[in-house]
């Protein structure tokens, strides 16, 4: 998902388009907009991205914010 603000490029969230599970693998946002909480912004448009698909396709249930994988060192933060 792309966010713009004003035509100006601030966020990329990648998802994980799954069965019946919709995984917000990263966020990245400009840090001049921190301010702007945009990964709160674009934790509410992914839930409404799902909710959206969820009325015309296959019913989502999951929202998760991110997978932990306890094993790699590189996404163990989450």
């Amino acid at each position: 998902m792309y966010h713009r603000l004003d035509g100006k490029l601030v966020a990329v969230g990648s998802l994980d388009i799954l069965y019946n599970v919709v995984n917000s693998g990263y966020f990245i946002y400009d840090p001049e907009f921190k301010f702007l909480s945009l990964g709160v912004v674009g934790a509410i448009r992914e839930i409404e991205f799902m909710r959206k698909m969820r009325l015309t396709s296959q019913g989502y249930k999951w929202y998760v914010l991110g997978d932990m994988v306890s094993v790699c060192p590189k996404v163990n933060y989450k």
